[in-house]
């Protein structure tokens, strides 16, 4: 488990890194466009698809920031080990499906 779990944790640091890389406002829903800083970033037929894709781009490198803390917090103070480690695995599960 240990490479998969390092294998985890350098996906988030490269996430959050190239979070730093794009667009630095926040962006925000507006109808059926999502918008940064008065520039549209895209369009979509749905306004909820609009303020879905505006909060998910918010959110989620604050997600990967967080719960890289949290895995590192497991591997480092979490007793007993093997509740720390099934905490481990549901993480990885969820992280695979996502893919």
């Amino acid at each position: 488990m240990k490479p998969q779990i390092e294998n985890l944790k350098q996906e988030l640091l490269e996430f959050i890194e190239l979070s730093k890389t794009i667009t630095e406002r926040e962006w925000e829903p507006s109808q059926e466009t999502v918008w940064s800083g008065g520039v549209r970033v895209c369009a979509y037929t749905e306004e909820v698809d609009a303020a879905f894709i505006a909060r998910s781009r918010n959110i989620s490198p604050a997600m990967a920031e967080c719960l890289l803390i949290q895995i590192e917090w497991l591997e480092r103070f979490a007793t007993p080990v093997d509740s720390a480690n099934n905490q481990l695995n549901k993480l990885l599960t969820i992280w695979e499906a996502s893919k």
